[in-house]
């Protein structure tokens, strides 16, 4: 499947206009995402890819990019913003309207003697870990709405808002207990969405003192602890959307389990998660459609 999912990434490059040299050029930025992404697909490094041994026979045409070229693009704003490009080409097509969209983040961790001063000291799986965070929201069915990387250390809280700009077309956004705040509240009422966060476990039950609380807060805490309906476990239900989400990103070979050891720092870890959610979009296409993959 890789050389199938290979020609459907280049097909989504040729298609964005990226294979057209700027003047100056010896590689187009087509080109150099092409490599970059044989790299990814194979789980290896750069290096790797601009050696013509590790390439099929009439695979590549011409010339491969260096070591030191591939390098070089990749640490520049255009060739981040070209990835979100062929990542967001490559996304499903999500409905008009959904009920409830969901909230969540997973961590990608790195060794703890790691050097790389990007990372952060967060909580991970099961207790403190050190690396970076994957924020993402997803609709109903699990579809990619927007997502956001940040060191392990930033607050979910902070992320939301920032996920929450690209929101359209949602009635509600499930998450969890870590995203009950007052400011996260307002940032879905501004998209038009109403929050439903529980409180923690320790909280439940317990006033809420003397300060002001947005309604959709209250809203949240009548819907969830003053008498549970159907309606109110359907929404915590739906939250097992974006479960499936990071499930289906990593439960695969070549998905996104970890971060390799020459995946460091933002940009490059950035790029890393930017074209395996690209795969994923690209591997569950052929599944859907294997007839017009």
């Amino acid at each position: 499947m890789e050389r199938e999912l290979f020609g459907e990434v280049k097909a989504a490059i040729n298609r964005l206009g990226f294979y057209r040299k700027r003047p100056a050029q010896t590689h187009s930025d087509g080109a150099v995402l092409a490599v970059y992404f044989w790299a990814v697909l194979n789980d290896r490094p750069v290096c790797w890819a601009c050696d013509r041994a590790n390439w099929p026979t009439g695979r590549w045409r011409g010339r491969l990019p260096t070591q030191s070229c591939l390098s070089r693009r990749m640490n520049g704003d255009r060739f981040r913003d070209q990835l979100r490009r062929v990542e967001r080409a490559a996304r499903p097509e999500p409905g008009p309207v959904t009920l409830a969209a969901c909230l969540d983040a997973k961590p990608l961790t790195v060794a703890w003697h790691s050097a790389d001063p990007h990372a952060g000291t967060g909580r991970g799986a099961g207790g403190l870990a050190r690396g970076y965070k994957l924020h993402a929201i997803t609709d109903g069915g699990g579809r990619l709405l927007a997502w956001r990387l940040a060191s392990l250390n930033a607050d979910e809280r902070t992320m939301a808002p920032r996920l929450l700009r690209d929101l359209a077309g949602v009635c509600y956004v499930v998450a969890d207990a870590g995203y009950n705040a007052n400011h996260v509240f307002h940032a879905a009422s501004a998209r038009g969405a109403r929050l439903v966060s529980p409180r923690k476990r320790s909280h439940e039950g317990r006033g809420l003192g003397r300060r002001l609380h947005h309604a959709d807060r209250l809203r949240s805490i009548e819907l969830l602890e003053d008498g549970r309906d159907a309606f109110a476990e359907a929404l915590l239900d739906a939250r097992g959307a974006i479960e499936r989400f990071f499930a289906n990103l990593t439960n695969y070979g070549g998905g996104l389990t970890c971060l390799p050891a020459w995946v460091r720092t933002y940009p490059r870890v950035f790029a890393w998660t930017a074209a395996k959610i690209t795969l994923m979009h690209l591997r569950h296409r052929r599944k859907r459609h294997p007839q017009a993959a």
